[in-house]
């Protein structure tokens, strides 16, 4: 946890090699940091994941479909 430039309290989520993952928002209370930082403590392990990338052949064919659709084609 730490104050930023604007006195307002952050933390940064880290990988097992100290990589910073995230950022938190400002939260105007160490204790509202705190709650924070155990909600994702509690829900990380949970979340759900969405994939939203499309693949390699998906976005070939969506590039070739916005091509025949263009305007003034």
């Amino acid at each position: 946890m730490f104050v930023d430039a604007d006195a307002r309290y952050r933390f940064r989520l880290r990988s097992g090699d100290g990589t910073v993952m995230a950022v938190s928002k400002d939260y105007a209370t160490r204790q509202a940091a705190v709650a924070a930082i155990n909600a994702v403590r509690e829900c990380a392990g949970t979340g759900l994941i969405s994939d939203l990338c499309a693949t390699r052949g998906q976005r070939q064919a969506s590039s070739a479909a916005s091509r025949r659709h263009a305007p003034g084609r």
